[in-house]
């Protein structure tokens, strides 16, 4: 994103306004540097409880921070430069708020799915939890009902070229239940993007679902994944390198990278970094996806860096591991270095490969980019549905606001009670992937150790 158009969004801080405060993050001693800001949300969240579609609390709404030194950072930015990696932390910041902000009452309506038919997005296609998950006591979900009224807000189905109705508890993370009905989704910020032209936005918003469905997969059907040989310094691009080469100055051991590009053929890149010195931060995760392996991987590693202030915050973790439900509860429990064995299933793989065989999909035209990624999704009978939630605010310094939803690719979940194991394609991933000596039901029982 050119930093002119990112400038526009120093306008944005203000005591009262979507960004509070922008303050530079700091690293623990020989840990891997690279420019990083968290942003500190605006008094304006506080109001958002006297707001009919938003209940839940700007307490409770502030959580979900990947960077931070406290609950208060409610998004972070990193990047090559400090002034780009401050309006990034901007921009992650207006992309929360938007995700949080339900808009105007008027554009939701109250209606059935059957009432509604084929204008709205059909309910038994949404991720569903397990018969055992939605058989446990205190389980907040319940499976969808085609015959309750809900409220629904108009999106448009970027495979299928038309309108649909998709509910308002997935359209906006600030848009809790209202009745029981509604009870269908855990909140979670993937499918969101910012930018200052809307196709890049969706096309962010895309690879993000890509990227999440991957991270549930990998973990919870234990996939050995071919690693991605990157010792050659000259096969990799400049990006790259650099943060290849930050990651090496420091006390952690090689990330180890694997190609985890599904059946979509976006390329996706997953990460084992890990830390023998560190008590609370051994072992840790990260992923990404985009149209470029190149970018990919300098993406990758440039974040499994800034993850790593995260993990060196205290942060209380449930004693009872079915009472996780923050984002940062499982990485900080799966860090700690007697839980390293959990992860060598990956670290074990025999597989090897390299970033010139991974396809690139990237084709020199930006535009072009999620016609690209929609297709892909609608050769294998997937629906890909867009929101627009751009506020106010958004739209006065020039950036539009979507939130993306596919409702065939596996949510990722942060609450060990409810990580949507009845989805049919987290079922049959192993066979579909190309690891048939995984078939079966087998279940990773550890907690997504991702944040």
């Amino acid at each position: 994103m050119p930093n002119d158009v990112l400038e526009n969004l120093g306008r944005l801080i203000s005591p009262y306004g979507v960004a509070g405060e922008v303050r530079e993050l700091t690293y623990a001693p020989g840990e891997p540097t690279v420019p990083a800001y968290g942003t500190l949300a605006g008094q304006v969240l506080g109001l958002l409880d006297a707001d009919p579609l938003n209940r839940a609390g700007a307490a409770a709404r502030t959580r979900g921070s990947k960077v931070g030194a406290s609950e208060d950072f409610t998004a972070a930015g990193t990047a090559g430069t400090p002034e780009r990696a401050r309006l990034l932390a901007l921009a992650e910041m207006l992309e929360r708020y938007c995700a949080t902000m339900a808009q105007d009452p008027d554009v939701v309506i109250r209606a059935s799915a059957e009432e509604l038919g084929d204008a709205a997005l059909d309910l038994s296609s949404l991720p569903r939890l397990s018969a055992e998950e939605f058989a446990r006591p205190g389980q907040p979900l319940l499976p969808p009902d085609p015959t309750a009224p809900i409220r629904w807000v108009r999106g448009w189905s970027l495979t299928r070229r038309c309108p649909v109705y998709v509910p308002a508890v997935v359209a906006w993370m600030g848009c809790p239940p209202q009745r029981p009905a509604e009870r269908i989704w855990h909140p979670i910020s993937t499918g969101f993007a910012v930018h200052g032209d809307l196709r890049t936005a969706v096309t962010h918003a895309l690879c993000e679902c890509v990227e999440r469905d991957m991270i549930s997969t990998v973990w919870l059907r234990r996939l050995p994944l071919p690693q991605l040989d990157i010792s050659r310094m000259s096969e990799l691009g400049e990006p790259a390198r650099e943060m290849l080469a930050r990651y090496r100055r420091s006390v952690l051991a090689d990330p180890v990278v694997f190609d985890a590009t599904s059946d979509l053929g976006i390329p996706t890149i997953y990460l084992v970094g890990r830390a023998p010195h560190s008590s609370r931060a051994a072992t840790m995760v990260a992923c990404a996806t985009g149209a470029d392996p190149q970018q990919v991987l300098a993406k990758v590693l440039r974040e499994v860096i800034a993850y790593r202030i995260a993990l060196h915050v205290d942060h209380e973790v449930p004693s009872d591991v079915d009472d996780f439900r923050d984002v940062l509860d499982g990485a900080h429990w799966m860090g700690r270095p007697e839980r390293a064995d959990a992860f060598d299933f990956l670290l074990s793989s025999t597989r090897r490969t390299r970033l010139s065989d991974m396809p690139v999909l990237a084709r020199g035209d930006a535009a072009r980019d999620p016609d690209l990624v929609v297709e892909q999704l609608r050769r294998r009978g997937m629906e890909a549905v867009a929101v627009d939630v751009t506020t106010d605010e958004a739209r006065d310094v020039g950036f539009h606001a979507v939130r993306v939803f596919v409702p065939q690719l596996v949510p990722l979940s942060f609450h060990q009670d409810g990580r949507y194991l009845g989805h049919p394609r987290l079922l049959d991933a192993p066979e579909r992937l190309g690891y048939p000596e995984r078939v079966g039901t087998d279940i990773n029982p550890m907690p997504q150790p991702f944040a």
